[in-house]
């Protein structure tokens, strides 16, 4: 069996949802305040705020941004 079916499968029961990055997503990204500068990272910060999802992060820069935190 190919594995990227088997991920595909246990992602499914444990309900992780894939969010496709938007013109919205990034326009929040970009408008985002220093201090982190990581391009990946800012674009996690702005689908949390966007999406008003939760982020799962032990990074400590991730608390200077308005977006809930778990970890």
């Amino acid at each position: 069996m190919d594995i990227r079916f088997q991920i595909s499968d246990i992602l499914h029961v444990v309900n992780v949802l894939f969010i496709p990055i938007t013109m919205e997503h990034a326009l929040a990204a970009g408008a985002l305040p220093g201090p982190h500068r990581d391009p990946f990272d800012r674009m996690l910060i702005a689908q949390g705020q966007v999406e008003q999802l939760p982020i799962i992060t032990s990074d400590p820069e991730f608390k200077n941004y308005p977006v809930k935190l778990i970890w």
